[in-house]
C-alpha cells in the first residue's frame, strides 16, 4: 500500500468519535498532582507549532524554573529535539519519571549548559514542591545520588553512537545522579527474535499435501527457546522493576532514554506507570497511557508496523491456519470487503520479518508495541486481580494496531495526526475513528477477577504498587494464539525441576546444620559455610597431630640408631635375607640415620634417668635433642627400618 489514506480507516464512513478527546494533557497531569500537590512543574506551549521537536506533543510539562528559551537551546543537544520532560508524577512522594532522547555528545564530548540545567531542575524538583528553595548545598530528600539516568541500550551500542555524533551523558557534568545501562537490544534484534517464533509456529501448521492425517505437528518448543524472546522480555521487565523501586522506595527521580526515545523508552516508562499507578491498570487509564506515551509522544507506528510502502505482490496474502498475532475469533473475522484488504497487513509485517527485505520499510519494522503488550500480559499473569481488562483485550489491541481500521495507530506523531497535509483537507484525527470509541464501549473486555480494593493506598504493604518478577516470564498464549501447554510445557518442566533441586538442596543443608546454630548464631544464615569451615579446621588439627607423631617416631628411631652405635653393635649382612640386601643399596633412610648418628656422636653420654646437665662450656643443649642416651643391652637391640633394613 503506497498511501496511508488508502487504509480502511479513511474509507469506513465512520465518524471521528470522542475517543480523540480521551487524553487531555492538562487534565491528566493535574490528576497526577501538577499544580496542586507541587508547584515545581508548569505547562509549556513552546512546541505548539511542532517546530522545536516535530515528534513531540504540542504541550509539555517542564520544571517551573526553566524558561522556554532554555528549552529551545537544550533541544539542540538532544536527538530530534526530544528534550527531557515529565511523563509521570508519583502520588506517594512526588518523585518523577521523565523521558527524552539521547544527547548529541559525539566523539568530542560536546556539552550543553541548558540541558544540564534542565536535568538538574528535574532532579531537584522536590525542593520547589511548595515554592520553597533550600539554601543548603547538601542534597535533600528526592535530590540524592539515587536519582537515575537510565540508558535503555547496551553499553556498547551507546558508545558506538558517539561516532555518529550522539552517545550518552558525560556524568561529570550532571549533578546528584548516576547512570545505568539496561542492555535492551535494538529493533533489529527484536524483529529477528519474533521472526524465529513465527517460523516455529508456521512449521507446526504445515502439513504434507497428500497426508491423510489432519493433526498438526507438535510445536518445537526448543525453537521457541532459541528465539530468546523471553530473554528480551525479562530485560525490559528488569529495567521496569529498577525504575519502580527507585521512584517508590527511594523517592527519587528517573530520566529514561534510548536512542530517539520512542521505542524502548516508551516501553519502560509505560510499564513503570502501570506498576506505580493503579489508574493505568483500568480500561480507561490504560487507554490514556497509550495515548500519552505512545501516540502523543511519537512512537513510529506507521514505520514500525510497515503499514505503508509495502507492495502486496511481495507477500503471500493468504493468512496461515493460525495467525501469529491476529485474533482469529469469529466476531473479528466478520468484516466487510474493504476492511479485509487492510487485515493482511499484520501478516505482511510478519512475512517481512522472515524475508528480511532490504528496503527502508522492512528494515525499520519492529514489534515494539507488540512487545510492550506482551510485557503487560506478563504483569497480568503475575497479578491477575490487579487489572480491569482481560488478556484478550491485549490481543484485540494488536489486531487494531495492524489492521488500519482506526486512525489511532496510523502515522508516526501527534503532528501528523492533528495537522492537515493540505489546506482543503481536514486533519486525519477529524476524518478517522479512534480505536477507543469501540473498545471502551464493549464491557466484554472486563476481567471478572479484578479487585480494586487491593490497590488501596492505606492498609496494604504494596500500596497498589506492583513489583514484577522478570524471571517469571512465559510465552503469551493470548497473543500467540496457541494453548499455554503447547507454548510453555517445556518451560514449566524446567522450572519444576529447578524448584525440586532447590528444595533438595535446602533439605540437605537443613539436615547438616547443627541444631544449636540457629540459636547461637542467628546473624549468620550461611550455615553451610560455617560447617565447612569447622571441618577444614578439624582436618588441619588432625593433620598437625599426625605430623607431630611422625616427628616423634623419627626422633625415637634416631635415638635407637645412636644407641647401637655407641654400644658397638654393627648391622650384619645376611645374603639369604632380602631386607639385608636391600639395606646395602643407597637408602635415604640409612643416609639420614648416619647423619643423625654423626651429629649425636659428639655429645656426651649419660643416663636417661640422670637430671639434665650442661656441657663443659656451660651452654645448655638444644631442647630438640635428647639430654642423654643410655646404652641398652645388645640382645634387646632388634629393630626394622621402615624401608626393610634389619639391625641386630
Amino acid at each position: 500500500m503506497d498511501s496511508v489514506e488508502r487504509m480502511y480507516a479513511f474509507n469506513s464512513g465512520m465518524p471521528a468519535g470522542n475517543g480523540w478527546q480521551l487524553y487531555n494533557v492538562a487534565r491528566e497531569f493535574k490528576r497526577q498532582g501538577v499544580g496542586s500537590s507541587t508547584r515545581a512543574w508548569r505547562f509549556s506551549s513552546v512546541n505548539a507549532s511542532y517546530e522545536m521537536a516535530p515528534t513531540y506533543p504540542s504541550m509539555l510539562v517542564v520544571p517551573s524554573n526553566i524558561s522556554d528559551m532554555t528549552l529551545i537551546h537544550a533541544a539542540k543537544h538532544r536527538s530530534k529535539g526530544r528534550i527531557p520532560v515529565l511523563t509521570y508524577l508519583h502520588w506517594a512522594n512526588l518523585a518523577t519519571l521523565s523521558r527524552s532522547s539521547q544527547p548529541m555528545v559525539g566523539i568530542t564530548q560536546n556539552r550543553s549548559i541548558q540541558d544540564e540545567k534542565l536535568v538538574e531542575a528535574i532532579f531537584s524538583s522536590h525542593e520547589r514542591a511548595h515554592g520553597l528553595v533550600s539554601s543548603s548545598s547538601e542534597p535533600v530528600y528526592g535530590s540524592t545520588m539515587t536519582n537515575l539516568i537510565v540508558d535503555a541500550r547496551p553499553t556498547a551500542n551507546a558508545m558506538a553512537n558517539h561516532a555518529r555524533g550522539a552517545g550518552s551523558e558525560n556524568m561529570e557534568f550532571y549533578k546528584n545522579c548516576k547512570k545505568v545501562y539496561l542492555g535492551i537490544d535494538n529493533i533489529h534484534v527484536m524483529r529477528d527474535s519474533l521472526a524465529k517464533i513465527q517460523t516455529a509456529l508456521r512449521l507446526q501448521d504445515e502439513r504434507p499435501v497428500f497426508e491423510a492425517r489432519q493433526e498438526a505437528t507438535v510445536l518445537d518448543e526448543l525453537a521457541l527457546q532459541r528465539s530468546q524472546w523471553l530473554k528480551h522480555l525479562g530485560a525490559v521487565l528488569q529495567g521496569t522493576r529498577q525504575i519502580v523501586q527507585n521512584i517508590h522506595i527511594h523517592s527519587s527521580h528517573v530520566l529514561v532514554h534510548c536512542s530517539d526515545g520512542w521505542d524502548r523508552t516508551a516501553q519502560l516508562v509505560s510499564l513503570a506507570q502501570i506498576c506505580l499507578d493503579p489508574y493505568f491498570r483500568t480500561l480507561e487509564g490504560f487507554a490514556v497511557l497509550i495515548e500519552k506515551d505512545w501516540v502523543s509522544f511519537g512512537h513510529q507506528f506507521q514505520e514500525r508496523h510497515g503499514l505503508v510502502h509495502q507492495s502486496s505482490s511481495k507477500f503471500d496474502m493468504r493468512a496461515p491456519q493460525h495467525d501469529l498475532l491476529l485474533d482469529a475469533e469469529a466476531k473479528n473475522d466478520e468484516i466487510n470487503e474493504e476492511q479485509s484488504r487492510a487485515a493482511p497487513s499484520l501478516w505482511d509485517f510478519t512475512k517481512s520479518l522472515t524475508a528480511h527485505f532490504q528496503g527502508h520499510a522492512s528494515s525499520q519494522t519492529a514489534p515494539i508495541f507488540f512487545q510492550f503488550l506482551d510485557c503487560v500480559w506478563q504483569l497480568q499473569c503475575q497479578f491477575p486481580e490487579r487489572f480491569e481488562f482481560r488478556g484478550s483485550y491485549l490481543t484485540e489491541l494488536v489486531r487494531q494496531a495492524f489492521s488500519g481500521t482506526s486512525g489511532t495507530f496510523l502515522y508516526n506523531s501527534e503532528r501528523e495526526r492533528r495537522l492537515s497535509s493540505s489546506p482543503n483537507k481536514p486533519a486525519p484525527a477529524e476524518m478517522t475513528p479512534s480505536v477507543w470509541d469501540a473498545l471502551l464501549s464493549d464491557t466484554s473486555w472486563k476481567n471478572p477477577r479484578y479487585d480494586p480494593s487491593l490497590d488501596r493506598r492505606d492498609g496494604r504493604d504494596d500500596q497498589g504498587v506492583l513489583y514484577v518478577e522478570p524471571k517469571d516470564v512465559r510465552f503469551a498464549s493470548d497473543l500467540f494464539r496457541r494453548s499455554d501447554d503447547s507454548l510453555n510445557a517445556h518451560l514449566d518442566a524446567e522450572r519444576r525441576q529447578k524448584v525440586y533441586l532447590q528444595q533438595q538442596l535446602a533439605e540437605s543443608v537443613h539436615e547438616s546444620r547443627p541444631k544449636a546454630l540457629s540459636h547461637q548464631d542467628p546473624l549468620f544464615p550461611e550455615e553451610t559455610f560455617h560447617n565447612a569451615a569447622r571441618k577444614v579446621r578439624s582436618l588441619f588439627s588432625d593433620g598437625w597431630n599426625r605430623v607431630q607423631e611422625a616427628v616423634r617416631k623419627t626422633t625415637d628411631e634416631a635415638n635407637v640408631v645412636a644407641q647401637r652405635h655407641d654400644s658397638g653393635v654393627i648391622p650384619t649382612s645376611d645374603s639369604n635375607n632380602e631386607s639385608s640386601s636391600f639395606a646395602a643399596i643407597n637408602n635415604p633412610w640409612i643416609e639420614q640415620t648416619n647423619k643423625v648418628r654423626n651429629e649425636l656422636g659428639s655429645l656426651s653420654s649419660c643416663s636417661w634417668e640422670s637430671p639434665p646437665s650442661s656441657t663443659a662450656t656451660g651452654d645448655a643443649l638444644p631442647p630438640s635433642l635428647p639430654r642423654s642416651i643410655s646404652t641398652p643391652e645388645p640382645d634387646a637391640m632388634t629393630s626394622t627400618d621402615p624401608l626393610g633394613a634389619s639391625y641386630l
